[in-house]
């Protein structure tokens, strides 16, 4: 009789909890020794009154160090500005390589004009079509009228770019016309990188951003130039709202805002009705194309395809009825490749100068598919095709700018990084498909981790059509050198139809870490301050921002900023992934996370889609079983280290190529780990006493006589752009770096509530979707029922395409860094204690009696205290000492194999393992100069590394 209850019981739980998950209920249970020792910890309440001190990018420190002026440097610079202008203007290689090319420039004849402006008003709109020369003329003309006036000490020039690339160079270019070297009086500082000049610097949105942080109101900066305003990425739609209140405390500051289009007018009003200057470039005459018009010659030469036929249909998408959620306008159909292959061969064909032909596409995919068709037609032999994309190489990219072999064409196949800040004169046809990738978030209800009624969000990779300005920006990639023609390959009513600009970002992008530098700044509520945008986000996505932030911590009920929140926002990572890196340095695996949080901006594997096999087999290979993208990009990064150190450097670039490794890449990686090392420094997680910094370098002697890397051990923690060196950090701080489920923990922290659970192959499930689909390159996308060593996945984000819904970035869990690390005091865990069984947020069930679930929310307690008692005073010795035991604690507990239940004989037990990074002893020597050591060069692959490393359990 007592079944019929816990039948009610259970009937009732699955009706109250509808996305419970009956299939994966564990037994919980705590060793006797764990629960002894947990209640000999104490929980006291976190204490102390440290303070977070500002830390700032080294790169942006050289900035400032730049922008520095006293009355006296300013004379003296004066002086020498005065004396260079008066060498470059008598030098006869300035007069005949460079002034006839500036006066042609269409900008040239509105300098006065421009001048005029830029003196009398406080804010200034420059609209000027590509190729006008308002980028590299500006700022020459404010410092050249300054320098002429005997105030050039006085001029201080910054210039922001939406990209890095186009930071340094733009900044070079404008330095060579100066006869100068970057760093003299023009330079550019980016991430990672400072050549600052005197006069004149470029540095992208981001940058200056975290300038305002240290510098409010800008002191030392006479002109700020905010560049490319028209592409409204979300750090420039920041940027405009801080620069309106600062051109009010500011009346000495001048701006200008340049756009390559026409949205000019929205801008002028937005700053209150400021001047507007347009500036026409010149450019040959540009014949334009519809998709019409390639059916009528397709039609001539009795070619059909779906999209080159007169009566073909669907290719026209209106707005009200093609508008995604996010209100982008989603293309219609899939691309017609064989349609884009005739339009490129129409155009090599009927082009007597032969010129090269610029092809737009949305993404990677497109270009292989388009290469594919072109590679096997009959116009192969005459085409040389090369892909223009973020992930070729440098080299690669340098070709497009080349001339093409004799009897070729050059066919360049790109995605919208050609549009703008690339030119590449020899065009004379662009083929615009009309396409783009856009990535948005959509809104999904349903109940979420901190409370009911609620939204999530799940990100949207989707085709859409390019606006207006979009496509006007391309066609003026032809027709710079001579007459030149535009293809579109949409129909003329869908080119009418099309947004003039495309979404803002703002609409279209989380906004944590937005909301997070709003309340760093001390600027407000992140909600009133974005109304004042000149797009406001919507109220919606403002407050699932801020619900997303509460829940890491960094704001409290109220919404004001906490110390964790201050403290993350120093990071220039996600505040999710800063919250890894600061738990990372209390729980004392500080290495590995600084390596996963700098693999999140970077890929330690090669980008190239023509060897995807070899590199998913490498991917395979270098996991060590971990069954996480995670752990495999962390193990890359440290196969190549233990390779860097023992291999002679000239076969590095061999062993890298068979490892499917990008060199490039791993040496980012490593320059993203020593920045983000150096900020810990400065908030005081980790003293630059503490340890030793390790760094491999090649030895060029040692590299002359055949032998191999060196390693060089240094006490100090130093910036630079070291291409050459890798960074290890270790210090106390990262003492368990290869415990793998102490690590994985961690990323849990950082993850949750983005759980899924394993159904079967190449499907999970989670709270919001009954399946979910791993990305081809996961590792989640291989295992079988035989593989998974736990259910449990935590993944970066889901992402919806077409009508499958994926996740991106998986790593396997295990149960216990669910309950202690992912899950907060925020987090529903409901208890039936008729049944035995906790819920955590509403859908993941465990079996546990009241006894144990009590230790263990003690068990909580104290982690939670303890951590926030570390952020917010790292150097507490007491507490220090507490969370170590308790760090013991949790690597027992994640690491430790669990039964499901007692009617299997199976065990969920992780067995992967992170490949640990040979230290060398040092020899004996001075603590104040390096100490260079030989190092044993036995590994020869990646496998060989994981064969000679073992897994760092717990214990």
């Amino acid at each position: 009789m007592e079944a019929v209850p816990s039948f009610r019981a259970l009937t009732s739980i699955v009706r109250t909890h509808p996305h419970l998950d009956p299939d994966h209920v564990v037994n919980v249970t705590l060793p006797q020794d764990i629960a002894e020792e947990i209640r000999q910890l104490e929980s006291v309440a976190a204490q102390g009154t440290h303070t977070c001190p500002p830390a700032t990018e080294a790169s942006t420190s050289q900035l400032l160090d730049a922008l520095d002026a006293d009355p006296l440097r300013s004379q003296r610079l004066s002086k020498v500005l005065a004396k260079k202008y008066e060498v470059k203007v008598a030098s006869e290689l300035y007069q005949q390589s460079y002034v006839g090319r500036r006066e042609s420039l269409a900008i040239h004849a509105h300098k006065d004009h421009i001048l005029d402006s830029v003196r009398s008003n406080r804010v200034t709109i420059l609209c000027g079509t590509t190729g006008c020369g308002k980028t590299t003329q500006l700022p020459q003309y404010i410092l050249d009228e300054f320098t002429q006036e005997g105030r050039g000490g006085e001029c201080q020039i910054v210039v922001t770019q939406p990209r890095r690339l186009n930071a340094v160079s733009i900044a070079t270019r404008i330095a060579a016309e100066r006869l100068e070297t970057v760093g003299d009086t023009v330079g550019y500082t980016i991430r990672l990188e400072s050549r600052p000049g005197t006069s004149i610097n470029f540095c992208t949105s981001g940058v200056l951003l975290r300038l305002l942080q240290s510098r409010p109101d800008l002191d030392g900066i006479s002109h700020l130039i905010v560049d490319e305003i028209h592409e409204r990425d979300i750090n420039s739609d920041f940027l405009l709202i801080l620069v309106k209140d600062l051109v009010i405390k500011r009346p000495d500051l001048r701006v200008v805002l340049m756009s390559a289009t026409l949205q000019s007018q929205k801008f002028s009003e937005f700053f209150g009705g400021v001047p507007i200057i347009n500036v026409q470039g010149f450019s040959h005459p540009v014949t334009e194309l519809f998709l019409e018009d390639m059916q009528e010659i397709a039609s001539n030469v009795n070619f059909s395809t779906k999209w080159l036929k007169p009566d073909a249909d669907g290719l026209v998408v209106h707005r009200e009825s093609g508008e995604s959620p996010s209100g982008l306008l989603e293309a219609p159909g899939d691309i017609d490749f064989d349609a884009v292959a005739f339009t490129i061969c129409h155009a090599v064909n009927s082009d007597r100068q032969s010129g090269s032909v610029l092809v737009f596409l949305p993404g990677w995919d497109e270009i292989q598919r388009t290469k594919d068709i072109l590679m096997a037609s009959e116009h192969a032999a005459a085409l040389h095709i090369l892909p223009l994309h973020s992930s070729v190489s440098t080299e690669e990219q340098a070709e497009c700018f080349a001339p093409p072999p004799e009897n070729k064409v050059k066919v360049i196949l790109a995605t919208n990084i050609a549009e703008s800040g690339v030119t590449i004169d020899d065009v004379s046809t662009v083929v615009d498909v009309g396409r783009a990738k856009e990535k948005s978030f959509v809104v999904q209800r349903g109940r979420t981790v901190v409370g009911r009624n609620d939204v999530s969000t799940m990100s949207r990779l989707l085709t859409v059509l390019a606006s207006r300005a979009n496509s006007i920006q391309r066609r003026g990639r032809a027709g710079r050198t001579r007459p030149g023609q535009v293809i579109r390959l949409i129909p003329k009513q869908q080119f009418d139809e099309l947004y003039e600009f495309q979404i803002p970002e703002i609409h279209r992008t989380h906004l944590d870490a937005l909301c997070l530098q709003i309340l760093s700044l001390n600027l407000g509520c992140p909600s009133q301050f974005l109304q004042r945008a000149i797009d406001p986000p919507t109220t919606e996505s403002v407050s699932s921002a801020m619900r997303r932030l509460y829940e890491l911590g960094a704001v409290d009920e109220q919404g004001e900023i906490t110390l964790l929140g201050r403290r993350l926002s120093m990071l220039p990572v996600a505040p999710h992934v800063a919250k890894m890196v600061l738990l990372g340095t209390g729980l004392g695996c500080l290495d590995s996370v600084l390596t996963l949080a700098s693999c999140f901006d970077t890929d330690p594997f090669s980008s190239n889609r023509e060897i995807r096999d070899v590199v998913k087999l490498s991917r395979e290979e270098i996991s060590g079983g971990s069954q996480s993208d995670h752990i495999t990009a962390l193990n890359a990064y440290n196969t190549w280290a233990n390779a860097r150190m023992t291999k002679p450097p000239d076969e590095m670039d061999r062993w890298a190529n068979d490892a499917a490794l990008s060199v490039v890449g791993l040496q980012q990686i490593s320059k993203y780990k020593m920045q983000y090392r150096d900020i810990l420094s400065q908030l005081g997680f980790i003293s630059r006493r503490d340890g030793d910094v390790l760094r491999a370098v090649a030895s060029s002697d040692m590299t002359a006589r055949g032998q191999h890397a060196s390693v060089v051990f240094s006490k100090s923690v130093a910036t630079s752009k070291f291409p050459t060196e890798l960074f290890f950090d270790t210090t106390e701080a990262s003492r368990c770096s290869t415990d793998i489920g102490l690590v994985k923990a961690v990323l849990c922290a950082g993850f949750f509530p983005n759980v899924a659970i394993f159904r079967d192959r190449r499907r999970f499930r989670n709270k919001m979707e009954n399946v979910l689909h791993p990305q081809s390159s996961s590792v989640g996308a291989t295992l079988s029922d035989e593989d998974v060593a736990n259910p449990f996945f935590v993944y970066e984000e889901m992402l919806k395409s077409d009508s499958r819904v994926m996740v991106r970035g998986m790593t396997n869990v295990s149960f216990w860094a669910i309950v202690l690390l992912g899950t907060s005091s925020k987090t529903q865990i409901q208890f039936r204690d008729d049944l035995n069984l906790a819920i955590i947020d509403d859908w993941i069930v465990f079996r546990v009696d009241s006894d144990t679930l009590e230790t263990v929310y003690r068990l909580k307690g104290l982690i939670a205290n303890a951590i926030e008692q570390h952020f917010r005073d790292p150097t507490d010795t007491t507490n220090n000492a507490r969370l170590a035991k308790l760090q013991g604690i949790v690597r027992q507990l994640v690491n430790q194999s669990m039964r499901p239940n007692e009617l299997t004989e199976s065990l969920w037990a992780d067995e992967g393992m992170i490949v640990a990074v040979d230290e060398p002893v040092a020899m004996e020597g001075s603590e104040t100069s390096p100490t260079r050591v030989q190092l044993d060069p036995e590994m020869t692959s990646p496998s060989a590394s994981a064969r000679r490393t073992t897994p760092q359990r717990g214990g």
